[in-house]
């Protein structure tokens, strides 16, 4: 069973907030998978992790849809890998996706649900939801005891923006 965190961002502000609170707790080894439509913050959120683990100037972060992956560092490096144009779990393989997991550090995949059974069992999966224009619910779910651990330590920094309405 999953732990399991849903909030809402009322603004890209919120969405960068949320992400330092996971990031600030994220050891080496972190995985963070990625799921929303275009525009949902995915990128936006990436920008937060950056902060939360000091990457110096973490408004360079930006989408590696063309590079496929970019790396900051910070307090740990960050690994920004974008799955989106990639035919498939293959690509991703080809290109040593699971030898950068392994580097250590903190990995952040973009579109990570085309890319499923490369994911690694322990991963915090980060939900994006349009709730309207600014608008975005957040679905943190924790899946094995790293994820879980750091999802605790940040549920307190997080229940400012927790979700209310049904």
């Amino acid at each position: 069973m999953a732990l399991e965190i849903r909030l809402i961002s009322r603004s890209p502000a919120d969405t960068r907030k949320a992400a330092r609170a996971i990031s600030r707790r994220a050891p080496a080894g972190a995985f963070l998978a990625l799921v929303g439509d275009l525009g949902a913050g995915k990128t936006e959120f990436v920008k937060g992790i950056a902060e939360g683990i000091a990457v110096p100037d973490p408004d360079l972060v930006c989408s590696p849809t063309f590079v496929i992956a970019s790396t900051y560092q910070g307090r740990l490096a960050l690994r920004h890998v974008d799955a989106f144009r990639l035919r498939g779990p293959e690509d991703l393989e080809a290109l040593g996706f699971e030898e950068w997991i392994l580097e250590g550090g903190v990995t952040a995949l973009e579109w990570a649900d085309r890319a499923e059974v490369l994911l690694p069992d322990d991963r915090l999966t980060v939900r994006l939801e349009h709730r309207g224009e600014d608008l975005r619910r957040i679905t943190f779910s924790a899946r094995g005891p790293l994820s879980e651990s750091v999802l605790r330590d940040a549920a307190g920094e997080l229940a400012g923006l927790l979700e209310t309405d049904p």
